[in-house]
């Protein structure tokens, strides 16, 4: 399982792999990678919060 120095860089690339004005879909995992990024620090249990991430795609 990665760690959070490994996550967060590649949840950032991710994120700022998207343009602006590529529509509303894009705009919604913008915002729920945006979440994951902020909770990541938080989150009790890493595991459960990525294989979340992991369902959306």
């Amino acid at each position: 399982m990665s760690n959070d120095k490994e996550t967060k860089p590649l949840i950032t690339n991710f994120y700022n792999s998207f343009k602006d004005g590529q529509g509303k879909n894009y705009l919604e995992l913008k915002d729920v990678l945006l979440k994951v990024y902020k909770k990541f620090d938080t989150a009790i249990n890493e595991e459960a919060l990525i294989a979340r991430l992991t369902i959306l795609f």
